[in-house]
């Protein structure tokens, strides 16, 4: 099954979170539901579980500009946005996308940012909301796709 939508909506994307976990973190065999992932984890296993997981961050997304000012919503948001929002169900995007949208729009305001040049308060928002919804919505695909290649490679090595 190599279409993201259709595995996220036959499985869910917490699949692919657990059997990632399960191969990265084998000794957490008790992190069997997506909500417990990070309680299981020691502070340095859930910093290494991010290294992983960011690197599967869209590149090219006006979400990641905050990185250019050393803000990083992924150390900001709590833990639980950060693991919902990477393997959350296709109900959970709009409200993971809202957290993300309103952190953002937050942070440019009190970095004084101009990124809302033309002054249409209303379509800069929908801006923002749009772009915060496609950037966790390819997260979620990338993360699927590390998942697809460390499967297969699993696989070959088993």
């Amino acid at each position: 099954m190599n279409n993201f939508d259709d595995y996220s909506s036959e499985k869910g994307n917490d699949y692919s979170g657990y059997q990632m976990m399960r191969m990265w973190f084998p000794e957490k065999e008790e992190a069997d539901k997506q909500e417990h992932m990070t309680t299981e984890l020691s502070d340095e296993e859930f910093e290494e579980l991010k290294n992983h997981l960011n690197g599967c961050m869209p590149l090219g997304s006006m979400i990641l500009d905050l990185w250019d000012e050393n803000v990083r919503f992924e150390e900001n948001l709590t833990a639980d946005w950060y693991m919902e929002a990477a393997f959350g169900t296709a109900e959970s995007l709009t409200d993971c996308a809202d957290k993300l949208e309103k952190f953002f729009i937050d942070q440019i305001e009190r970095l004084s940012l101009d990124y809302n040049q033309h002054g249409e308060e209303e379509l800069f928002h929908d801006l923002i909301k749009d772009e915060a919804r496609q950037f966790v919505k390819n997260w979620r695909k990338n993360i699927y796709s590390l998942f697809l290649k460390m499967d297969v490679s699993k696989k070959k090595s088993g």
